[in-house]
């Protein structure tokens, strides 16, 4: 959606898309790879330039077909630790915001590591297991009733979505439109 409106405002503007998690993006955009970068984390480097876009709440979601589909009440964060999730790999933001919510707790070994929001949303639809995802990742899913979300007590699990550049304070004319129509527009 972003892409789409910034090629409407400069048409003739090539842009090359990389998805990758959020450490790679941070080392891509340190090393000048990238331009600029959209990072999922807390963790954003000194040497970076950094403009929060908007905050990303983690949901907890299911396969319609698993046993906590028939729940009444909410899961707490004990029983999420113990139990064998679907989930991304270290480096990226959703994993991080998870492990720092889950702080203190014994966590169970997940049930997979996968390196991609599409492959954890096809995971958890075909019954892998439970996991955190995105709001902004899996509201299409939820909307069509392909996967469930489980309300969790206590404290919302969010993240930011960052815009990350090096060099100048402000970024380049093209990543500074592609931030101004992310913070505009959303997700």
């Amino acid at each position: 959606m972003w892409i789409a409106a910034l090629r409407e405002r400069y048409p003739d503007v090539q842009v090359a898309i990389s998805v990758v998690n959020s450490a790679e993006v941070i080392s891509q955009v340190r090393h000048g790879h990238f331009h600029v970068g959209f990072i999922e984390t807390t963790h954003v480097p000194v040497q970076l330039n950094a403009q929060i876009i908007q905050e990303d709440e983690l949901f907890v979601v299911i396969s319609p077909h698993h046993h906590w589909a028939a729940r009444t009440g909410r899961i707490s964060l004990q029983e999420l630790a113990e139990t064998a999730l679907v989930v991304r790999e270290p480096g990226s933001g959703t994993f991080e915001a998870l492990q720092e919510h889950l702080a203190g707790l014994d966590v169970a070994t997940p049930a997979q590591v996968l390196n991609s929001i599409a492959d954890v949303r096809v995971a958890v639809a075909s019954g892998a297991g439970p996991a955190v995802m995105s709001e902004l990742a899996v509201r299409d899913q939820l909307a069509n009733g392909n996967l469930l979300q489980v309300p969790l007590e206590g404290d919302k699990i969010t993240r930011p979505l960052t815009a990350i550049w090096s060099g100048h304070r402000r970024p380049p004319r093209l990543a500074h439109e592609l931030i101004t129509i992310a913070k505009s527009t959303g997700a």
